[in-house]
């Protein structure tokens, strides 16, 4: 499986429940290159050190995806210059 998102070092995510089992808690990119990088949780009430983990992109997903952007307009909408082509109005 593929995952076409591309990360960044801060990015908040989360282990992908076929890579850990359950639902493990937001997590953090410490550092990121290409396709495979570091992350750490994002909040460790056990210390200071927090521990980290080597993963890949397919092992893990955006904490807190974009919605999807609607592709259609309502109905009574005026139509954008693009969709208006060649046409008179009166």
């Amino acid at each position: 499986m593929m995952n076409k998102t591309s990360y960044q070092a801060g990015d908040p995510v989360r282990i992908r429940p076929e890579w850990d089992g359950e639902r493990e808690p937001v997590h953090v990119i410490v550092e990121w290159n290409g396709d495979r990088g570091v992350i750490a949780p994002m909040e460790w009430p056990h210390g200071t050190i927090r521990p980290q983990e080597a993963v890949n992109a397919e092992m893990i997903e955006p904490a807190f995806p974009r919605p999807e952007i609607r592709k259609s307009r309502s109905h009574g909408a005026r139509p954008t210059e693009n969709e208006q082509g060649d046409q008179d109005h009166a």
